[in-house]
This record gives C-alpha cells, structure tokens and sequence, in this order.
C-alpha cells in the first residue's frame, strides 16, 4: 500500500510539474488534494474498459489536467464530469486501435501450432460484446460500466445525476437492452452462416 501511495503522489508531483510550466498565466492552486480524491476512482473505471493499466494511467492523467484547465464553476458534479471525460476519452482509444489492429491484421500469417479457428471464434465474441455495448445509449454504458466496476446506486446516481431511487430501474433496463442487442446480434451472426 505504501508503494501505491508513493506512486501516486510521485504522479501528482509530475502532473503539477507539467501543468505548472504549461501555463503561468492561471494562479496555482493545490491539485494534489483532488487528484488524490478522483485518481484510484478513475483509474479502476477506466482499467475496467481498456483492460490496460498503463493506458488506463495515461487517459486519467489527461483528463486530470483537462480538468484543473477547466473552469471549475462551469462543472456541477467534478466527479461525474471527470468520469464521462475519461470514459469518452477510452471509447476514442478503443476506437481508434481498433482500426489500427485492422490495419494490422491484414498482414498477420498465423504460426501452423495455433488454432486458427478458436482464436477467430473468440475474437468475435468478443467483438460482438463490444459492438453490443456500443449501441447501448450512454447512460445506459454508463449505468452498465458504474455498476460492474463496484458503484453503488447511490453514487451511480450522483455521478449520472439521476434519482436514486431510479437506478434501479433503469440498470435492470440497460441490461435487458444488452440483451436484446447482444441475442441480435449472435441471431444475426449465425444467420450469416
């Protein structure tokens, strides 16, 4: 734990080092009590949905210091607006490696020792999950990935500033939509066969 907590800090020092020297014009302020507050929260989210610490760590730094660049009385709920930021911000990494990787699949020549074919039936798999959550609405992603990463409903409905007492309703919604879209979407796939 003491590692984690020199980590962090030897990151806040860093971020702070790096916003400082990019603009002089704008008073300083102590940043280190809010990255400390928002930083594991963000980072737990965003490993959730890259499944990359270390480009979880790069996204959470970037919308950090986007945020102590944004001025503060234009943001109602700090914690809801760092969270759609950096769950924005992945989306468009996602996005964009995956056309990298299809770029870079067309050039693959697989080894004879691997099975082709399982590695094509889970890659599909996967990528129907992901196209599946893709189609959902974004509270209805939000919803899914707040509650799967340890939220409770009360802060789900803090950060998604919607009624508590709604939450539950519209998650078991959002999940029965994932279904939906997920069922399709195998339906289609096996059709296509």
């Amino acid at each position: 734990m003491k590692i984690e907590i020199d980590r962090s800090m030897t990151e806040v020092v860093e971020i702070e080092g790096v916003v400082a020297t990019m603009d002089t014009s704008k008073p300083k302020y102590d940043f280190s009590i809010e990255f400390n507050s928002y930083y594991q929260v963000l980072l737990k989210q965003i490993t959730f949905i890259l499944g990359d610490q270390n480009k979880a760590e790069d996204i959470v730094q970037d919308t950090l210091i986007k945020y102590y660049y944004t001025d503060k009385h234009t943001i109602s709920h700090p914690k809801a607006w760092l969270i759609k930021v950096a769950v924005n911000s992945s989306y468009n990494y996602l996005r964009s490696e995956k056309n990298r990787k299809q770029r870079e699949e067309k050039n693959i020549i697989f080894p004879s020792s691997i099975n082709i074919e399982e590695v094509v039936i889970k890659k599909e798999q996967g990528q129907i999950v992901k196209d599946a959550i893709s189609l959902l609405p974004e509270r209805d992603k939000l919803l899914i990935l707040l509650k799967y990463t340890g939220y409770s409903y009360t802060e789900i409905a803090q950060t998604l500033d919607i009624e508590e007492a709604s939450v539950g309703t519209m998650l078991a919604r959002a999940k029965k939509k994932f279904k939906e879209i997920l069922l399709d979407k195998k339906g289609s796939e096996l059709n296509a066969y």
